[in-house]
């Protein structure tokens, strides 16, 4: 198929996700509070992206028209070329019908005609996949915003509007156009991944891995694939995230609501394996795939290692700004809110380097920092709920290790999670 005609596939996917009766629930009488509007603004975003898609393609196809008329008036001009305007006029012919350059119609004996549509192929090659990613993106906070309706709707027992927020849901994630959408993105070249190195790797949290879960969603167990054990958990059900799925139906994130969910480990564990030993500058590497709301409170923790003032091991928000995160006094970055990123931190014992999507490298010097194990493992506030520092957002894969990966390292499980979500990054 042609650059052109995927193009026309999206644009006709955008269509149908635009039309209220693709996605929507019949008849929305009802319907919970709070559901016509998610759906309306859901249905407002997915008209864009096809106003968006609609104006770009016909951009591009006036702009190869104009240049194959422009092209065929030079000919004219010059005298003797009768062949070649013959030639470029049954392009424009060809081209007005079927909108679409597929490989057999790329001209072999016109330098000229070729130069257009090489353009014309360059403009549109990345068409496609920029629609897709953003229908991707409006349906996964679609799936976000439906997940907090449930969850309150849970809280009010309201059993009858759960059943239809859950329809609601139901009806999106089976729908096969949001399926192509998702799959196009996915199929996007990515450079080869080797195994992600094990050495060093003391935590291992996954969305897609193993959990425990009730049928709402709810997470109550979010298990260690590291080999290590370092489950974390919550038992009341009030403070238990959600699991959010993708447009496919499968693990997609953890949410975190930013005011009472929190998971931590039963127990101290010894994190960096140096147990019971003060370690001044302990080395380390974070790796996170996030995607922060759209507010937090002050100092949200996304990760925290019962920190203090002296000990200092957490991945919290700095003061009141906004999604900008950091560690030990270092490694920070600002985080975009409504998109999956991936925000890796190391520490080799004297600088701290800080990456996001493998890209604006910042470093800083290590601040003074000891490290007493074994202590509490918190995801989602500070340990122990110490103080109200509940992160808002969505966390789908977290790996520590307890030393510093070099830089090939940290680019290969960077390129993995890359692939695996769809991420853009330039390692």
């Amino acid at each position: 198929m042609g650059k052109f005609s995927i193009l026309s596939a999206v644009i006709a996917l955008l269509l149908m996700l635009g039309c209220v009766g693709g996605l929507a629930a019949e008849g929305t009488t009802n319907s919970p509070a709070g559901l016509d509007e998610l759906r309306k603004q859901f249905e407002t975003t997915i008209r864009e992206v096809q106003r968006q898609a609609q104006d770009a393609a016909k951009l591009h196809r006036q702009r190869y028209l104009t240049g194959l008329t422009a092209l065929e008036d030079a000919l004219q001009s010059a005298g003797n070329q009768l062949s070649a305007v013959l030639a470029v006029n049954a392009e424009k012919a060809r081209f007005e019908q079927s909108g679409d350059i597929p490989s057999d119609a790329l001209a072999t004996n016109l330098p000229a005609v070729r130069k257009l549509q090489d353009a014309w192929c360059a403009q549109t090659a990345g068409g496609p996949r920029e629609q897709a990613q953003k229908i991707v993106a409006a349906s996964d906070r679609y799936l976000q915003n439906l997940a907090r309706l449930q969850k309150d709707l849970a809280a009010r027992n309201d059993t009858r509007g759960m059943e239809v927020v859950k329809a609601e849901r139901d009806r999106l994630l089976n729908n096969n156009l949001v399926r192509e959408a998702l799959a196009l993105v996915q199929s996007s070249t990515v450079p080869n991944t080797l195994p992600i190195p094990l050495n060093g790797l003391r935590l291992w949290l996954k969305a897609d891995g193993s959990l425990v879960k009730d049928r709402d969603g709810r997470v109550s167990v979010w298990r260690d694939q590291s080999g290590q054990g370092f489950d974390v958990q919550q038992k009341e059900k009030s403070k238990q995230p959600l699991l959010v799925l993708d447009a496919q139906g499968k693990p997609r994130a953890v949410q975190f609501d930013g005011a009472d969910d929190v998971l931590e480990t039963a127990k101290a564990i010894d994190l960096l394996a140096t147990k019971n030993v003060k370690v001044l500058c302990p080395p380390f590497t974070f790796i996170i795939v996030v995607n922060p709301g759209q507010r937090q409170c002050e100092h949200a923790d996304i990760l925290d290692y019962e920190h203090g003032t002296a000990l200092n091991l957490v991945v919290q928000q700095d003061g009141n700004r906004l999604n900008t995160f950091y560690t030990c006094g270092g490694g920070e970055q600002t985080l975009v809110p409504g998109v999956f990123q991936i925000y890796s931190i190391c520490c080799d014992q004297q600088t701290i380097t800080s990456l996001l999507n493998a890209a604006h490298r910042r470093e800083s010097p290590m601040s003074a920092l000891q490290v007493l194990q074994p202590r509490r493992f918190t995801v989602g506030c500070k340990s122990r709920e110490a103080l109200p520092r509940h992160f808002n957002g969505q966390l789908a894969e977290i790996l520590i290790y307890n030393r510093a990966l070099k830089d090939k390292e940290r680019q290969v499980v960077e390129t993995n999670l890359a692939r695996k979500y769809a991420i853009a990054i330039n390692p």
